[in-house]
């Protein structure tokens, strides 16, 4: 009679083990299918906002305004040298300087390397620089970061807008 009832009892256990399993299942696939249709197979990154990098570097300009000194000639030639794939020409010229522009132009003549960490870091120190922002969301761009290069360009329009 032992047995009997033990084996009754490992029946019974079986058949919550099952009915346990079964309701585990039915309310998993609830959240999985709940969370699609609340998505509606959208995705967290707009198409379009990251894409492959550019090839090549980005186009250096820069608009000394009515400056007409050696400094501004000399880094509009070596932006033009660097835009024409002259860089270890251009290189030189922007050494000779440490303005914000002269270090720009090492950093995309630097391009791909260590180009857009030190635009990061030139408009972390320099927070109150139009052209550096400016200049990192062309870096931003040519890296595949369209949106960031975007946001960036809207933040320099809304924080300068008497630059050009």
């Amino acid at each position: 009679m032992a047995t009997e009832a033990s084996r009754v009892a490992g029946i019974g256990n079986r058949r919550v083990l099952v009915v346990v399993v079964i309701a585990a299942a039915v309310a998993a696939a609830a959240v999985v299918g709940v969370t699609l249709l609340q998505t509606h197979g959208e995705r967290t990154a707009v198409p379009g906002s990251v894409t492959k990098p550019r090839a090549g570097r980005p186009p250096v300009f820069f608009d000394f305004g009515v400056r007409a000194d050696r400094e501004a000639q000399d880094l509009s030639r070596a932006a033009e040298l660097l835009n024409a794939k002259h860089v270890a020409a251009a290189r030189t010229i922007f050494a000779r300087y440490h303005s914000v522009q002269a270090r720009i132009g090492l950093a995309f003549a630097d391009w791909p390397g260590s180009g857009l960490d030190a635009l990061k870091t030139l408009v972390a120190d320099n927070p109150n620089s139009p052209v550096a922002e400016f200049e990192l969301g062309w870096a931003l761009y040519w890296s595949g970061r369209t949106a960031d290069a975007v946001a960036t360009w809207k933040r320099v329009d809304t924080h300068f807008p008497d630059s050009p």
